[in-house]
């Protein structure tokens, strides 16, 4: 019987363990309105120095995890077993003690009792060692004073002997090993912080652990925006450095235009004395402002918890000092022990974050998690890719990111580094406005010299579709170079030949090495065999990384607009405004069973010039099969051993598709993710 109960546990906690941010979402219209007075009386109090906008979000956050809190309640409340009402008091008082049935964790816990929300606590400081010390100043939650210090509360007699429990902050069944993990549990539930920079565009996000709240505010924050080449102007926020663009360079629209004049941000060194946004006080050291503002939020974090929760007498169990939460840069992307030693060595490496939260946002500094400082020996794949938009969907489909290395003398370009699927790789980007197989070609050049044991590479980013009545490629999906009639899979035209649009060809680039071929072949049998598709993974990215969500989401299925190829762009503003719809060229939707994007292998054409001509992309696709057109391949194939890969942007016509531009580049991102997991890890050991 006991061995069923706890496999029962177990069964319970696979089918009913909702991501937290789904149950946030679902509480946001429960009524707590008879908190606010005194959860917003408790802010004032502490924070007295803070900016109003600050004073409100972190009231909203209270707000939104005493929600929380409360339909955790109610939804267990739902799904109670009723049982009579002696054995509901015998399962109260044993709930928590060491005595408690087999069964007796399998049922709710007991509401807490009413709470006076007159009494007040301080988040004030923490000490900074480590404690051990016992709960019993905040065993009882309807008389928390001013003067003590919240912590995480203890972990349940079940859960300390290693069995499955009910939790008594989300009243889910958990199976939790060890303090730390039980720690993290609970900041899941609670997600104590919130981005302190009253400018954020996503002032209600909150964040489960200290590491991606500090590293968001470094993402997106605690930088220097640069202005254009030329113009001297530096700006310490991003709404500033806007305001200027539209005062001082009105011929540039959005912060996109300038990027490609020169215009960058880079992370902004800490002060070595700062002022704490929350309480007022200076912090004197630059590596102590993660860990004092990580402190209040924290505290404030816990508060609503011991208001809501009963965690019964608990003199004889230990709680955790909230400071033990200020892990290490990248320690919150540790996966559970269990789950590393059955995916072994090659699983580990491969495994991605999988903490469950809102987002991390994709970014050079360090977001996820960052590994030590490594070697130019240790890396043996280069990704190398064009232009900003298809930087940012390489960097937010690394598993890891990497400590920059000290720049090689003699080669200026510009590095990521980090890992996927267990590879180290060198991620490369060409400089601002240059494009081409001439700057493809040095970039290779380069990287080859600084990083000696690189064994391969992939060339990832955007390009244009050619679409014919064999292959139906449109705007999103993927195109892949692929061996064609004994061919490399990339063809070299130049602008000569191209100008006066005669089919020749100047000549076919090198075959990729075979490791990729191989890996290329396993992966489109998974996604014949197994129906992979890259939109799930697309969407997973999006989901961790919500600043992509405006510019890298699928556009609209309305604005992927066909013309005939003896139809030309009407006018200069969007092709659904001054394009005629009767030139348009009918094609079958795609339905729920239809990967959507798609990807495609086939012959990719290569050369200097941008094609803007419907007529040659169709001859070019009926005479050559020819499915894709791009600049950079042939700079690089015959010197750099790689792949091509190009999320399709436009048609290669006169028409308007920039709104593709990031979605193209991340789809093309996440199919070389995909590709470069089905290499096995000792093929670049």
């Amino acid at each position: 019987m006991y061995k069923v109960v706890e496999s029962l546990k177990r069964i319970s906690i696979a089918i009913r363990t909702p991501a937290s941010a789904e149950r946030y979402a679902k509480a946001k219209n429960v009524n707590i309105d008879h908190f606010r007075q005194a959860d917003e009386g408790h802010i004032e109090e502490l924070y007295q120095k803070a900016d109003p906008i600050l004073k409100d979000r972190l009231l909203q956050a209270v707000l939104g995890r005493r929600r929380f809190l409360q339909y955790t309640e109610e939804h267990k409340d739902k799904l109670a077993i009723i049982v009579p009402p002696q054995q509901d008091e015998e399962r109260d008082g044993k709930l928590f003690s060491e005595g408690t049935s087999e069964f007796a964790d399998t049922v709710a816990t007991p509401l807490s009792p009413e709470i006076s929300m007159d009494d007040d606590i301080a988040p004030a400081g923490i000490s900074d060692s480590a404690s051990d010390g016992v709960m019993s100043d905040v065993s009882d939650s309807s008389s928390l004073r001013s003067d003590i210090l919240l912590r995480v509360p203890p972990m349940p007699p079940m859960g300390q002997e290693g069995k499955p429990f009910e939790c008594p902050c989300c009243y889910l069944m958990v199976e939790v090993k060890g303090r730390e993990k039980w720690k993290r549990h609970v900041f899941s539930d609670m997600r104590p912080y919130v981005c302190t920079f009253t400018e954020c565009k996503e002032s209600n996000r909150l964040f489960s652990s200290r590491h991606d709240w500090y590293s968001h505010e470094l993402a997106f924050h605690r930088r220097t925006w640069i202005c254009i080449s030329g113009c001297p102007e530096r700006f310490t926020s991003e709404s500033a450095f806007i305001a200027h663009l539209r005062v001082t360079h009105k011929d540039f629209k959005d912060t996109t235009q300038a990027e490609k004049h020169g215009a960058h941000s880079r992370e902004l060194p800490e002060p070595k004395v700062s002022t704490c946004p929350m309480c007022g006080d200076k912090i004197w050291s630059s590596e102590s402002i993660r860990t004092h503002i990580g402190r209040h939020q924290a505290q404030l974090g816990l508060w609503p918890l011991y208001h809501m929760r009963d965690f019964g007498d608990q003199d004889e169990q230990d709680g955790q000092e909230v400071d033990e939460e200020d892990e290490d840069i990248g320690a919150g992307i540790n996966e559970e022990e269990d789950e590393e030693e059955e995916l072994g060595q090659e699983g580990k490496a491969m495994k991605i974050e999988q903490r469950e939260q809102v987002g991390s946002d994709p970014s050079p500094h360090g977001l996820m998690q960052v590994e030590p400082l490594l070697s130019y020996e240790d890396y043996r794949i280069g990704w190398i890719c064009a232009i900003q938009t298809e930087l940012v969907a390489a960097k937010a489909c690394l598993d890891v990111m990497h400590e920059n290395l000290p720049q090689v003398a003699g080669d200026e370009n510009s590095y990521t580094f980090g890992q996927i699927g267990g590879h180290n790789i060198v991620i490369g980007s060409l400089p601002v406005g240059t494009y081409g197989p001439v700057s493809s070609a040095v970039l290779a050049t380069d990287m080859l010299r600084s990083f000696p044991r690189i064994r391969f590479g992939v060339l990832v980013g955007i390009g244009g579709g050619a679409p014919s009545s064999v292959c139906d490629i449109r705007l999103g999906d993927v195109a892949v170079s692929h061996l064609d009639n004994g061919h490399s899979g990339v063809v070299q035209f130049d602008i000569g030949r191209l100008q006066t649009r005669t089919f020749q060809t100047v000549g076919f680039l090198n075959s990729p090495p075979r490791i990729l071929l191989v890996a290329l072949e396993s992966l489109r049998a998974k996604f014949d065999l197994q129906r992979l598709r890259l939109e799930h993974e697309i969407q997973y990215i999006l989901d961790k990384n919500p600043a992509l969500r405006d510019r890298y989401s699928r556009p609209d299925s309305g604005s992927d607009r066909l013309y005939s190829s003896s139809y030309t762009h009407a006018s200069n503003g969007p092709c659904e405004v001054g394009c005629d719809p009767l030139h348009e060229i009918a094609r079958c939707e795609r339905t729920g069973d239809d990967d959507n994007p798609a990807v495609h292998y086939g012959l990719i054409a290569s050369g200097s010039v941008v094609v803007k001509d419907a007529g040659l992309r169709d001859e070019w696709a009926q005479k050559k099969n020819v499915i894709c057109f791009e600049m950079g391949a042939a700079g690089l194939m015959n010197s750099f051993p790689c792949i091509v890969i190009r999320g399709i942007c436009d048609y290669c016509d006169s028409h308007k598709y920039n709104q593709w531009e990031g979605y193209a580049a991340i789809s093309a991102a996440v199919y070389a993710k995909a590709l470069l997991r089905q290499i096995p890890r000792t093929a670049t050991s």
